[in-house]
């Protein structure tokens, strides 16, 4: 049977369009590489950290977008892919605004026209960009929001922003002594009154979405089963593994010293960035192909090793104070007491990971964890069990508790007085 014309027309639009926005994402993102390349300044000392950080965002605002394309491509009704493309237009509109602002600003003086649409745009984007995250978690990952109770709030949050971000388009005055001057501001008494509202309620709009989008993530995992939970778990492991880098980098933005002109990023931000990626990732893996990796023993290895480090890292430091204030008085300076906390916490590797690991395993993993006591204890039998009979029914048993199958059939070479046996 031949598709007809009318629905095949939807899915060849739907793939144009996302087609479209991969290219204009694409672009885009070249145009952030190509601003920061231009506007850094060599002589400082967050020169590298701060190219890498600014492509590595290109490279998420492209990886939300080719995913999202490809959600789109193949499943045009879930509207999850197209939030998704949405979003990394959203960060190429934001980020490339405000490169080219900069760059523009630096070049040509803060009245120049192009630097002004350049940063407009950017700071227009901003808001809503963010509120487009929150909405992604909202319908994660069917496409629906969990109940038809949440179009009331989500709602609301899309107007504020939306209305907020109007008044912000014509506020007059520059939004940073960096940025240029606003080219579609307003210069009005009302205007003027409004602008430090509107910015405030954009901000907390896009820092509601994303609010209700945990709580509706948190709701959806507690009541999934079965071939949703492990959708869920792609996207919590991949959030997990960003918070590990986000919240790092978060405070050590909030306790640097950025105004004093000092390194303003730092390994953190880099990693943090790049791993901004694995969220689309996670998300068109579950959407698409779910069942392509043990996810289970994905979260179960990553927290682990994460937990590991953070208790070495702790004993690390804990050891130099120690050693350090019992050699004051012999030895000058911190090398001894570095080197004799490097041996330590090398000693205690493996005897942490080991234990860390077991514990996560029972937390995240639990049936390969319940799997493998089983086998361990059977292996501990065999080697005392020498009657046939009862070794069959202990493999029977070991293989139903490891591994649940339908059915178990044993066979042995014939010969061997033991006929073929299913169960």
């Amino acid at each position: 049977m031949k598709p007809s014309r009318s629905a095949g027309r939807p899915l060849s639009s739907a793939r144009a369009v996302a087609a479209g926005l991969w290219l204009f994402a694409a672009a885009g993102a070249l145009a952030i590489v190509i601003a920061v390349i231009i506007g850094a300044d060599p002589a400082a000392d967050d020169f590298w950290p701060g190219i890498i950080v600014f492509a590595s965002i290109a490279i998420d605002a492209l990886t939300c977008t080719t995913v999202g394309a490809l959600i789109v491509m193949r499943r045009p009704d879930n509207v999850v892919g197209w939030l998704l493309a949405a979003l990394g237009v959203g960060l190429v509109l934001t980020f490339a605004g405000f490169g080219i602002g900069g760059v523009r600003t630096s070049l040509a003086g803060r009245d120049d026209l192009l630097a002004g649409l350049a940063a407009w745009t950017g700071v227009v984007a901003f808001n809503p960009t963010i509120a487009l995250v929150g909405l992604v978690m909202l319908f994660f990952p069917d496409g629906h929001l969990p109940s038809p109770r949440w179009l009331g709030p989500i709602g609301a949050i899309v107007v504020m922003v939306l209305a907020a971000t109007s008044v912000v388009a014509i506020t007059p005055q520059a939004f940073d002594p960096t940025l240029p001057f606003n080219p579609f501001g307003i210069d009005h008494p009302v205007v003027r009154t409004l602008a430090p509202i509107a910015i405030a309620a954009a901000s907390l709009g896009a820092l509601g979405s994303i609010v209700l989008g945990a709580v509706a993530v948190g709701s959806r995992f507690v009541k999934a089963r079965g071939d949703r939970r492990e959708q869920m778990k792609w996207f919590l492991g991949a959030v997990a593994i960003v918070a590990l880098t986000i919240v790092p980098s978060t405070v050590g933005t909030a306790t640097g010293t950025t105004a004093s002109g000092e390194q303003q990023f730092g390994l953190f931000d880099v990693v943090g960035s790049g791993g901004l990626a694995l969220v689309p990732i996670a998300i068109g893996v579950a959407i698409l192909r779910y069942r392509l990796y043990d996810i289970d023993r994905l979260i179960s290895r990553t927290v682990g090793w994460a937990l590991s480090t953070v208790v070495l890292l702790a004993v690390f430091g804990l050891a130099i104070v120690a050693i350090q204030a019992l050699l004051a008085r012999v030895t000058q300076g911190q090398t001894v007491a570095v080197a004799a906390s490097t041996l330590v916490a090398a000693a205690l590797f493996q005897p942490v990971r080991r234990r860390v690991q077991g514990a996560v395993d029972r937390r995240f993993d639990r049936a390969r964890y319940d799997g493998a006591k089983v086998i361990e204890g059977f292996s501990e039998r065999l080697r005392d069990e020498l009657e046939l009979g009862t070794l069959s029914d202990d493999i029977v048993r070991v293989a139903t508790d490891a591994v649940r199958p339908a059915s178990v059939t044993i066979w042995l070479r014939p010969g061997l007085g033991v006929q073929e046996e299913h169960r």
